[in-house]
């Protein structure tokens, strides 16, 4: 239900599996980073922000700084607590996710994280900064075939164009988005 973006039918499986983590040692737990990142991220897309990190937070405590989850538990702790308005501990852990993403030649979430440092630049009305960044988020997304990423960097250009008086290059980037929404029921 969590990958298909039905919330509201994976809720009841969460709050079990946060029930019984919460009672059991992290040493008793078979895959303790798997778990927390997996509850860790469903509380974020549901936009408990604070519950994400904590239990991101628990996660990135069992993940090697050299792997591919590391980058990703790094990135997504990174967005967020740039929603929570914690700056500097954003751009901590986008800068660490990015530098691990590049290391370990993970292309998509080194894109990703093109993309949160993006967001960022935008935050500073660094407009022409943070395009420049989701174009190369787009290129290396579209290269690796990731769709999903692709719509959303699409997305967020737009509105990086719009912010930056250059409405027709915002147009055809949300019609490239829209694009990609259609072509999957749960992208819309």
């Amino acid at each position: 239900f969590y990958n298909y973006r039905q919330m509201t039918k994976a809720l009841p499986f969460f709050v079990s599996a946060i029930e019984k983590i919460e009672q059991t040692d992290p040493s008793e737990i078979i895959f303790p980073a798997a778990s927390y990142t997996k509850i860790g991220f469903y509380m974020g897309t549901i936009g408990d922000y604070k519950e994400a990190i904590n239990y991101l937070k628990k996660a990135i405590q069992f993940t090697d700084e050299n792997s591919v989850e590391f980058a990703t538990i790094s990135d997504n702790l990174g967005a967020y607590y740039l929603k929570i308005g914690d700056i500097k501990n954003a751009k901590y852990f986008i800068e660490k996710a990015s530098k691990a993403a590049k290391v370990n030649r993970y292309k998509v979430r080194y894109a990703k994280t093109l993309g949160n440092l993006a967001l960022l630049e935008e935050r500073d009305k660094n407009f022409s900064g943070a395009i420049k960044l989701v174009l190369e988020d787009i290129q290396i997304s579209e290269e690796n075939q990731s769709n999903q990423n692709t719509m959303y960097a699409y997305t967020l250009l737009a509105r990086l164009y719009i912010a930056n008086n250059e409405s027709d290059k915002a147009k055809e980037a949300i019609k490239k988005a829209d694009a990609i929404a259609k072509s999957k029921s749960y992208f819309k």
